[in-house]
């Protein structure tokens, strides 16, 4: 495969996207690293995506030749004002404001609700996600830890915010063990916390949990 795409750099600038990093197996990843070192000197780039929780294992394999050359971009969530932008630009009248507590601006949630012209009911609890929407975010849930994943659904009993001794006591977990867990969420960028409380990192990966 390397010899064929050099060869095809040396006719033509070549780019090779490859998706899920964070599915790939090590020796995929090894042999992306032997693949990396003859872009280097080709008109050859590489652009992957992976999960943000996967980022240590990717890059440890990688190399650290390979994982310093490469440059990390990592989507950033909207504001309030780039929620009424993204709305207006697709002649959407849903309530922005009412968007970014749901999605916490990001990209993918916001863009499936407007995408499908989803209305709100009253209830702020009660979020009509498309199905679409839905199967996306399970497939963003299908590479978390069974164990971590239990730990978020008894979260999700709370609501949108939680303590640690509250997941710790419904689940009958020592608190060592789950707090354990919930920084794994954490770095997986499912939680967010502030001081002793935990919270989901939108409205939407909440209600899919519970």
């Amino acid at each position: 495969i390397a010899g064929v795409l050099v060869a095809l750099a040396r006719q033509a600038p070549v780019v090779l996207i490859v998706e899920a990093l964070h599915s790939a197996s090590d020796g995929t990843l090894a042999a992306l690293e032997f693949l990396a070192g003859r872009a280097a000197h080709h008109r050859l780039l590489i652009s992957g995506s992976a999960q943000v929780a996967d980022r240590e294992r990717i890059q440890s394999i990688l190399g650290a030749s390979t994982a310093s050359a490469a440059r990390v971009v990592e989507p950033r969530e909207f504001d309030l004002a780039g929620v009424t932008a993204y709305l207006q630009a697709h002649h959407s009248t849903l309530d922005p404001q009412r968007l970014l507590a749901l999605t916490n601006g990001s990209p993918l949630y916001l863009a499936e609700l407007v995408r499908h012209g989803q209305a709100f009911a009253d209830d702020e609890d009660a979020v009509p996600l498309p199905e679409s929407l839905r199967a996306a975010v399970l497939a963003r849930l299908a590479s978390v830890p069974t164990d971590v994943l239990d730990v978020l659904q008894l979260g999700a009993v709370f609501g949108d915010k939680f303590t640690l001794d509250e997941v710790a006591g419904l689940g009958q977990m020592r608190v060592e063990d789950c707090a354990s867990l919930l920084q794994s969420a954490l770095r997986a960028q499912l939680l967010i916390s502030h001081r002793s409380t935990f919270g989901f990192s939108n409205t939407i990966l909440r209600e899919v949990l519970y």
